[in-house]
C-alpha cells in the first residue's frame, strides 16, 4: 500500500507543475524553458549565440549566429521577457537555401519534431493574408501559413508571395507562456 501511495503522489506532483516549466525550446544542447529567469536564458545562450535588446527594452532580444558561423542568415530566434521571465520565443528553422526542397522538408521535420514531447492537444490551422492595399509598401504581399499548436508550443510554416519576387518559406518554433 505504502508503494502505492508514492506512485500517486508522484503522479500529482507532475501533474500540478504549471505548464510554462515543462515548456521548452532546444538551441543544439541548449534548452531553455518558458518561466525561466532572463539572467538563466541569456547566459546560456551567450555561450554560442550573439544576444541584443531590441534597443532600449530589456524584455526584446534577438539571438544571432556568432559572427562568421552563418553570414547569409544570421538571425536564429527572437525572444521576449515579461517581469524578468521568459514569456515567448520565435526560433526560425528556416534553412539558408529555403529553395533546396531537400534543406527545406528536412527543417519542416525538424521543427514538427519538438512538437512529439508535448502532452497537450494539437490543433491545426490554415490562412492566407492577401494584402491589397496599395499604401503599404508592398501592396501584392500575400502571406499563406499553416500552424501546429500543441499547447504553448507551435510549428508554422508559411509562404510569402509577391509579384516579381521568387515566394519565400518561412518555418518557425513559437512556444508562448498562456498564462
Amino acid at each position: 500500500m505504502r508503494a502505492q501511495a508514492r506512485t500517486v503522489m508522484l503522479a500529482i506532483s507532475l501533474s500540478a507543475l504549471p505548464m510554462c516549466l515543462l515548456a521548452q525550446v532546444e538551441f543544439g544542447s541548449i534548452s531553455i524553458n518558458l518561466g525561466q529567469s532572463r539572467a538563466a536564458v541569456l547566459s546560456q545562450l551567450r555561450q554560442w549565440y550573439r544576444v541584443d535588446s531590441s534597443g532600449t527594452d530589456e524584455d526584446f532580444w534577438t539571438v544571432e549566429n556568432k559572427d562568421g558561423s552563418s553570414p547569409s542568415w544570421p538571425h536564429v530566434a527572437g525572444i521576449e521577457f515579461t517581469s524578468g521571465r521568459l514569456t515567448y520565443v520565435h526560433k526560425s528553422w528556416t534553412p539558408w537555401n529555403p529553395w533546396d526542397p531537400s534543406s527545406l522538408t528536412e527543417a519542416i521535420m525538424g521543427a514538427l519534431r519538438t512538437l512529439e514531447r508535448s502532452s497537450a492537444p494539437c490543433s491545426v490551422t490554415s490562412s492566407t493574408f492577401p494584402h491589397a492595399d496599395s499604401t503599404s509598401s508592398q501592396p501584392d504581399l500575400t502571406l499563406s501559413a499553416t500552424e501546429v499548436v500543441c499547447g504553448p508550443h507551435s510549428v508554422r510554416i508559411s509562404v510569402s508571395k509577391s509579384h516579381g519576387v521568387e515566394p519565400q518559406t518561412m518555418v518557425d518554433e513559437l512556444l508562448r507562456s498562456t498564462r
